[in-house]
């Protein structure tokens, strides 16, 4: 009898800590920097931080809206890869299923060509 009620008493307290248990919903996230501009090769590290800092998190994914523009990968690192505009998206998933997003504006020139124009031979002389 004693062992029953022990047993009883013991699955009493894991059901009770089990229904207390709840996750801590992911409220917002931010993420720096909020802008960049970036020329055609370079790279640039986008972070995004949770609030709360203690959120149950399921996943976090980064996205590009252009991909020929710039691309993004699992760690929010940025790759210009073509002059134009886009849009870097990073979206957190809780635990409770909520979905919180957020986003960098991307802007990627061209490189600059230090001499657009070279010329071979600078002093012509027209007549031999």
């Amino acid at each position: 009898m004693k062992k029953g009620l022990i047993l009883l008493a013991a699955l009493f307290t894991v059901l009770f800590v089990a229904a207390c248990a709840q996750t801590v919903d992911v409220e917002s996230v931010a993420v720096t920097p909020a802008s960049v501009t970036l020329q055609v090769g370079a790279t640039r590290a986008a972070s995004a931080t949770v609030s709360p800092s203690d959120a149950d998190i399921a996943s976090t994914a980064w996205t590009s809206s252009n991909t020929s523009v710039a691309t993004v990968n699992s760690s929010g690192l940025i790759t210009a890869v073509g002059a134009g505009s886009a849009t870097i998206t990073v979206t957190v998933t809780g635990e409770g299923s909520e979905v919180r997003t957020a986003t960098v504006s991307v802007t990627v020139t061209a490189p600059v060509d230090p001499d657009p124009d070279p010329d071979p031979d600078p002093d012509p002389d027209p007549d031999p």
